[in-house]
């Protein structure tokens, strides 16, 4: 009988059997879809920009640039290849809940024990149990990921996903400001394992609105089992498509420009800006930016609709690029927020449009998830080698102090946020190879 309600519970809402149309989806489905989008910002931003630097800065002393730029590329290495597993296991995936589900709870629920790990090894001031939680949590957040990012072309119709891709911007926007702003006020009063608490129940709550509302049809028919050796050499097959190919590269390149500057932004506003409480300014700055962001995401996503997704993400990276340098000239935290609003309009144009270029050019319907997948490496990817290359980059121009007193020299920051602009360009010249997207 439990198993029976469970069921009924868990029954979809917004149903897609595999062949058959997307119908128009509403407002309040397009929002339940993204709702497990909202929890994984807010527990990425507050990974990335609080927790991680402070405990990597607390735990490795005078190698913390090095030190921070080394966990993210082993996270991000785990990152890059979960997914290519995952999502096309849930390609074909018969599960009564659907192809995408199980694996997104599953996922999550691994995710959770991550955490958990996470905390006990900052506790216990032992880097290699931090490192140990942190790739605990890579894989079940890559798990959830792999399937999920299939649920928008499986459900949404194409000229509704502008608008669709507009809502994941604007879940990114809230869950980023949430994340950092819980964590950075939590951290800040010392509250480590309320910090770790609430990245969990986001997602656990976040979860059960998207499994409650979104409702997925078994696969009909049943896929073929995954035959892994044709499957590994298909992986390249999307990249034959060329504009997959140049909006995958263009992806990439922008995700470099930010991952260059992102991880080191608390550093840089206690080394440059010369702030005593970098947790909070950097919390301040970020939500100063998802302020810009927020304006411009819906706008974005709605605009890219009806003039194209190109000239919106050229302007974006223009404008992003442009506040990547006059970020360098920035002496006091009121300039370093003016900047960072404006850098947000340019960031959440981008990102109103960025996962409606990637669903516009997908080679295959059918398989979704797999090619999704290829696509989700563009974001993953440029992680593991942009924040260890800005590491190394900034401690080979110096640093002062030793331990939790060291300050790396500004000419360091020069060049990271230079670097940073030339890809956020590249990535903006590099699209208009794309033609099967206006």
């Amino acid at each position: 009988m439990a198993s029976t309600n469970l069921q009924r519970w868990l029954e979809p809402r917004i149903c897609a059997k595999r062949g058959e149309p997307a119908r128009p989806k509403s407002v309040g489905e397009l929002l339940s879809i993204s709702a497990y989008w909202l929890a994984t910002n807010v527990h990425w931003t507050a990974l990335l920009v609080i927790v991680l630097p402070r405990e990597v800065a607390k735990l490795s002393g005078s190698n913390q640039a090095t030190a921070l730029g080394g966990l993210m590329s082993i996270g991000a290495a785990v990152s890059l290849v979960v997914p290519l597993i995952f999502g096309p296991m849930s390609d074909r995936c018969a599960s009564w809940l659907g192809r995408r589900r199980p694996f997104v709870i599953s996922g999550t629920v691994v995710n959770l024990l991550g955490l958990a790990l996470m905390y006990e090894g900052a506790r216990l001031a032992s880097f290699v149990g931090f490192l140990l939680g942190y790739l605990v949590v890579q894989i079940g957040n890559n798990v959830a990921m792999g399937a999920y990012n299939g649920v928008i072309p499986d459900l949404v119709e194409p000229g509704q996903r502008g608008l669709a891709s507009g809502f994941m911007g604007l879940m990114t926007q809230l869950g980023s400001a949430a994340g950092v702003v819980g964590a950075g006020v939590l951290m800040r009063q010392g509250y480590v394992q309320a910090t770790y608490v609430l990245l969990g129940g986001v997602l656990a709550v976040m979860l059960g609105v998207t499994i409650a509302r979104v409702r997925e049809a078994p696969i009909e028919p049943v896929a073929q089992p995954l035959r892994w050796k044709p499957y590994l050499a298909s992986l390249v097959s999307p990249l034959r498509h060329p504009d997959f190919r140049w909006v995958w590269i263009t992806r990439a390149l922008v995700m470099l420009g930010f991952y260059t500057v992102q991880p080191y932004l608390q550093y840089y506003l206690r080394d440059v800006i010369g702030t005593p409480d970098p947790v909070g300014s950097a919390a301040k700055v970020f939500v100063i930016v998802l302020i810009g962001a927020t304006i411009s995401g819906l706008i974005g996503g709605w605009l890219s609709d009806r003039i194209g997704r190109k000239p919106v993400v050229y302007a974006a990276n223009v404008l992003m690029a442009t506040m990547a340098i006059a970020l360098v000239a920035c002496r006091n935290l009121e300039q370093a927020l003016a900047v960072g609003v404006i850098f947000g309009l340019g960031y959440g144009a981008y990102i109103s449009v960025d996962w409606a270029l990637g669903t516009d050019v997908l080679p295959s319907q059918e398989d979704a998830g797999k090619d999704m997948a290829v696509w989700h490496i563009a974001m993953v990817f440029p992680q593991s080698i942009a924040s260890p290359i800005a590491g190394v980059v900034l401690a080979a121009f110096g640093h002062t102090g030793s331990g939790d007193s060291t300050r790396y020299h500004v000419s360091g920051y020069m060049a990271i946020f230079g670097i940073a602009a030339a890809f956020l360009i590249l990535g903006a010249v590099l699209l208009r190879h794309v033609r099967g997207a206006r």
